[in-house]
């Protein structure tokens, strides 16, 4: 896959940075005590990613693809392109975060624990 196709290449990050948070979490080789991430509720989301993907064809490589077909369409590319680049970003600090590589940051006022 090139940079030709920069969403259907970010998508596919996305999806391998899920797959790679599963892998950690259902391990049990996390250092965060009372972990409130569960493994079916990573691959839940990951299910309904790859629904998402499928039905707008972002993980397509031809002319079905929503790289073709946003082609024409810059604004609305880099903004699907910065959608895909937050879930990613979010998705490695999480797996970060749980491998010990990152501390977790305590939680903000108002928010659960």
């Amino acid at each position: 896959m090139t940079l030709a196709q920069p969403i259907a290449f970010k998508s596919l990050l996305c999806v391998q940075a899920f797959d790679s948070l599963h892998h950690l979490v259902s391990s049990g080789d996390t250092v965060v005590p009372d972990l409130c991430l569960s493994a079916s509720a990573i691959n839940d989301e990951l299910g309904r990613f790859k629904i998402w993907a499928g039905n707008i064809g972002a993980l397509q490589r031809d002319s079905r693809s929503l790289d073709y077909r946003l082609r024409d369409a810059s604004q609305v590319q880099e903004r699907v392109l910065q959608v895909l680049k937050d879930l990613l970003d979010s998705l490695q600090e999480c797996s970060s975060i749980i491998s010990g590589g990152r501390p977790q940051l305590p939680n903000s006022p108002g928010e659960e624990s």
